[in-house]
């Protein structure tokens, strides 16, 4: 599983249930890239019901995969823990 966090507004906000509102990002999760890309051209954009949005701009994400990596930056998460595991049975 891959997930995009999109520029802060890029994908609108209504509907989603708040952790923090000032934080929480909402973007794709695929199980590849163009995937992500995809679900992005769908789900970004303008949302009149959505005031945290200022002048948000959408592009035609899947026409930039070229497939070329160079220069790009990207982060692996190694471990996943949900602080359970730390916890001792009682």
């Amino acid at each position: 599983m891959l997930t995009a966090q999109p520029t802060w507004g890029l994908v609108p906000y209504t509907g989603v249930f708040p952790i923090e509102a000032t934080l929480d990002h909402t973007g794709p999760i695929g199980m590849n890239v163009r995937d992500i890309a995809l679900l992005l051209e769908v789900v970004a954009g303008k949302d009149p019901f959505d005031p945290r949005q200022y002048e948000v701009k959408t592009k035609p994400y899947t026409k930039a995969l070229s497939g070329n990596v160079k220069g790009l930056k990207f982060g692996i998460v190694r471990k996943v823990s949900d602080g359970l595991a730390h916890r001792k049975k009682m």
